[in-house]
């Protein structure tokens, strides 16, 4: 059974065992309709507890399929791995919705920025600083400039990568900017208060 069934037929219950409190009185309903009364606290305990432990298992699948999926990268894999945990149940939208949630988070985790804006901090020795001239270039700019969206779910932040030395790049919360960048903030960011 679905979960939405679930969850229909505890409602059910409820609404009886309501209308019963409210149009029967209480010492009735543990006398003379006792029997039937427990019967129905039964049942709707019953299909509670169906309802959670059937949550439970979908949950411990996703957590699973999460587990394992953490060692795999390729995303026909990933899939393949997932029809495997949601065949069994891919007749609930409650389950399937909850594991291609999982698969999807899996799949961005693999998108190239890892997530993230890629920075690579590093670049060759050769290449010289773009702004004093005369140091070695060991730093690119972070600075955000335009995203690429290589597929349904998945972008890509390009960065400025002007090359610089230590000194002429700036830090600003964790991330290495080029003087034109950093010239360019304050301009947007004195542009932001002047229309305050």
């Amino acid at each position: 059974m679905i979960l939405a069934d679930q969850m229909k037929e505890v409602k059910r219950l409820d609404q009886i065992r309501i209308k019963n409190e409210q149009a029967v009185p209480r010492e009735v309903l543990q006398g003379r309709l006792r029997k039937s009364y427990e019967k129905l606290l039964n049942n709707l305990s019953n299909q509670n507890k169906m309802a959670v432990d059937y949550c439970r298992k979908v949950f411990d699948m996703a957590t699973e399929y999460l587990e394992r999926g953490i060692e795999v990268y390729d995303v026909e894999e990933l899939a393949e791995m997932l029809r495997g945990y949601y065949e069994a149940m891919s007749d609930d939208p409650f389950a399937k919705k909850i594991l291609m949630a999982v698969c999807e988070a899996l799949e961005d985790r693999d998108m190239e920025d890892g997530g993230m804006i890629e920075v690579s901090n590093m670049v060759g020795t050769r290449t010289i600083c773009r702004y004093c001239g005369k140091k070695a270039a060991t730093q690119l700019c972070d600075m955000p400039k335009h995203t690429v969206i290589t597929g349904l779910r998945r972008s890509l932040v390009k960065t400025c990568d002007n090359p610089m030395c230590l000194d002429c790049a700036t830090r600003f919360r964790g991330f290495e900017l080029c003087p034109d960048c950093v010239k360019e903030l304050a301009g947007s960011l004195q542009k932001e208060e002047e229309t305050r």
